[in-house]
């Protein structure tokens, strides 16, 4: 990148973080916190393993969909529904949604490069990290993300962890005041080179090893361990009830289970 180029990429970072401050809504999401104390929430994901779930025992439970899952609202019936949207191109690809199908929406993003801060009307904004960089001895703003951390007051800050919306959403799901937190469709398989989505799913397409278990091993796992552990301490558990899997570290239930405790 030439010096120009340079100077526009800062540039373009700046004008980004300034026009996203207007869009920081303490007092919005302060409203939420605990709101849901001692209940169950569910953690959707989009995996193929949907498939196989009994969907219907999500009726009458809370629920925070994750990017497009939020598509099984055409099936199933919660009796609470957050939809949490999460990178940057999430939020543009889902600007077209229809909100109002939610109790709230909860938008997120991982980089200021390529904000469009009108996408982000109609939500409340959970605000990431930003830490400020040096280049060519001008400072920039840029989003942290991929840490060992858990953000336990969303009404500040979201921690953006382990390369998956689901660790935000746990995150949510805490700040909403949840002792007993279910991942569904939370497979594990997906890469970014191929939609192994549950909406994408084709009993002829094979789902098995779409991403590597080193990916999965370096990236995800980690994460995983870390909220369990800190869950832990709080007195929180942290179940994954995805039918099929490559998770291996959280407590494992079935839906059924999971839905009668």
């Amino acid at each position: 990148m030439g010096y120009i180029d340079g100077l526009k990429f800062v540039a373009k970072h700046w004008y980004h973080y300034f026009q996203m401050l207007p869009k920081r809504n303490k007092k919005k999401i302060l409203d939420f916190k605990n709101r849901h104390a001692g209940q169950k929430i569910f953690c959707l994901g989009a995996g193929p393993s949907l498939k196989k779930e009994n969907l219907s025992l999500l009726n009458n439970q809370v629920v925070i969909f994750t990017n497009s899952s939020y598509k099984l609202l055409n099936t199933v019936s919660p009796k609470t529904s957050y939809w949490l949207v999460q990178d940057t191109h999430r939020v543009k690809e889902f600007s077209d949604v229809d909100t109002s199908q939610f109790s709230a929406t909860f938008k997120s993003f991982h980089t200021l490069n390529y904000l469009h801060p009108n996408l982000y009307e109609s939500c409340i904004v959970l605000w990431p990290e930003i830490i400020l960089k040096q280049r060519k001895f001008i400072p920039y703003p840029e989003v942290v993300c991929n840490r060992l951390s858990f953000s336990e007051n969303l009404d500040t800050t979201i921690d953006l962890t382990g390369s998956s919306v689901i660790f935000s959403a746990i995150q949510l799901a805490y700040y909403l005041g949840s002792d007993k937190i279910a991942l569904l469709g939370v497979d594990m398989y997906h890469s970014s080179d191929l939609k192994s989505a549950y909406f994408d799913y084709s009993p002829n397409r094979i789902y098995s090893e779409p991403a590597t278990q080193e990916e999965y091993v370096s990236k995800r796992k980690p994460y995983f361990k870390f909220y369990r552990d800190f869950l832990s301490t709080k007195g929180i558990n942290l179940y994954n009830c995805t039918c099929e899997t490559r998770e291996d570290e959280l407590d494992k239930l079935s839906l059924e289970s999971f839905v009668k405790l």
